[in-house]
């Protein structure tokens, strides 16, 4: 902290000699493992039990190398010190935790992605592997009466729609243009293929949803609901914040 040509420690020096400085640097080190200042008494015993002379820490405090208050005895010196020291610490803690909060942010953000790839992935080989069934299982020449008929039975027998609300839709259906109705008929057939197995029944019943909301559409399942119908139908979206076809 003082170099051994400092004025403070020449003054120490001319009255203890070489031995003025060591024995600083001992007093110092006390202060230091108490955060930079003693109990008076405490530290003028600390002086006698080694050795040093019992005016010493008067001469310490007349060269202004330690300070006397209120019954403590301190260092100004090694006390600013200490908090420039804490400061730094406290400023690398705290940037040592934003980044760690960076890092694990950008890690779940990540995963999150990840996780969402992957379900993506998995639905588009589960439509794949459905597709690909053989004809026999996956009963794919079936004709659109055929498939109509499943498509009322599947969605009224799981509760996703009532019969009623099954029969527009597939009403609506059949006046789809050619392509509309291609896309129709095959989301159909992923449907029929997924709700044979328990494990796929959720991706089952999200195509429905998605059947719903293509015949909405492309075709205006709107113009065939009576004006009793079309309120419910406002009424739920409102309290609800969804349509019926996506509740």
């Amino acid at each position: 902290m003082n170099s051994s040509n400092d004025g403070k420690i020449l003054r120490l020096r001319a009255r203890y000699q070489w031995a003025g400085p060591g024995m600083f640097w001992a007093v110092i080190e006390a202060l230091y493992g108490n955060g930079g200042e003693m109990d008076a008494d405490a530290l003028r015993t600390f002086c006698v039990c080694n050795a040093m002379p019992e005016d010493f820490v008067q001469a310490c405090i007349d060269c202004g190398l330690l300070v006397e208050e209120q019954g403590l005895i301190r260092s100004m010196r090694l006390m600013e010190e200490l908090k420039n020291r804490r400061e730094k610490s406290n400023k690398a803690k705290k940037s040592a935790s934003i980044r760690w909060q960076k890092e694990a942010k950008s890690k779940t953000m990540r995963t999150h992605s990840e996780r969402n790839a992957n379900a993506m992935l998995e639905r588009r080989g589960e439509e794949r592997r459905l597709q690909e069934k053989p004809k026999e299982e996956a009963r794919s020449e079936r004709t659109p009466d055929e498939l109509h008929a499943e498509f009322k039975r599947v969605a009224v027998s799981n509760q996703w729609c009532d019969e009623h609300y099954a029969d527009k839709t597939l009403d609506q259906a059949r006046g789809l243009a050619a392509k509309d109705r291609d896309e129709f008929l095959r989301k159909v057939r992923i449907m029929l293929n997924s709700a044979l197995h328990e494990r796929t029944r959720g991706l089952a019943r999200k195509v429905f949803h998605e059947i719903a909301g293509l015949v909405n559409d492309r075709g205006a399942m709107q113009s065939k609901l009576t004006p009793q119908e079309k309120a419910a139908r406002e009424l739920f979206r409102e309290e609800v914040g969804q349509t019926v076809d996506e509740a």
